[in-house]
């Protein structure tokens, strides 16, 4: 009996020390951590909500791709933003691309001026307006970018439209521009600022002339804000400039 007892006993302790010995580190490790570590040691990771409709689907998918000019990438796609908050704006995106799809001209049926440079594609086009997605996708965020452009044979792509959608997947709503400022505490004349400063620092001279209308690009800022794939707020815009139009974007740290 005795001899039982002192096997129970031995046990008890055993596992007393390992209760301690667990709890000792992790006292250690909360002690020793820094005030930012510290505050995260007890946080949970936020539990991931499925609010897709389609959950065979991922949270963007597409379909019905045609492609038009193969040698620049070129085709039109239906978008499919797998959440309720996205529905109507899959079927605004969708419905611009038909409009997309009937600016295509071909070169049998448009006067090129003899002395142009220009080369020929495949499929016989001249110009045609189309549309490129950028998806970014961070922790609950999900940022659709939606970027408009024309081309032509003669000057190749120039920009034309930007814009930008916003989804939290968890709560399943559309993060506004607003919201987005709010977030980041900043304002669209703080980002103009910023903007203002690297065009400055990166303006080009073409025969003794600057190439960016820094104004013209400030004046009708055409811009839009995400989030990025490490979580920063990214502005995207288009630069006005005396030779051609081009996408850039500033990172707000």
């Amino acid at each position: 009996m005795d001899n039982r007892r002192n096997k129970i006993g031995f046990t008890i302790f055993i596992v007393l020390l390992f209760i301690l010995g667990i709890g000792g580190f992790f006292a250690m490790k909360f002690l020793t951590a820094t005030e930012e570590e510290q505050t995260t040691f007890f946080k949970s990771t936020p539990k991931e909500v499925d609010n897709r409709i389609d959950k065979s689907k991922d949270y963007v998918y597409y379909d019905g791709e045609n492609v038009v000019l193969e040698n620049l990438d070129i085709s039109y796609k239906n978008i499919n933003i797998n959440l309720s908050a996205g529905k109507t704006i899959s079927e605004t995106l969708n419905s611009e691309i038909q409009n997309l799809k009937g600016t295509v001209k071909y070169i049998k049926d448009v006067t090129i001026p003899s002395d142009a440079e220009y080369e020929e594609n495949e499929q016989g086009i001249y110009s045609l307006d189309y549309r490129e997605y950028v998806e970014y996708d961070y922790e609950n965020y999900i940022t659709i970018l939606v970027k408009d452009s024309t081309y032509n044979v003669i000057d190749g792509s120039i920009p034309i439209a930007i814009k930008a959608y916003v989804f939290d997947k968890n709560k399943d709503i559309v993060i506004t521009e607003n919201d987005l400022l709010n977030i980041y505490k900043t304002s669209m004349d703080a980002i103009k600022e910023k903007v203002r400063v690297k065009l400055n620092a990166e303006q080009e001279t073409g025969d003794g002339e600057p190439l960016y209308n820094i104004n013209e690009t400030l004046n009708n800022f055409k811009c839009a804000l995400t989030i990025n794939k490490i979580g920063k707020l990214e502005i995207n815009y288009i630069v006005s400039s005396t030779k051609t139009d081009f996408y850039d974007k500033i990172v707000i740290e």
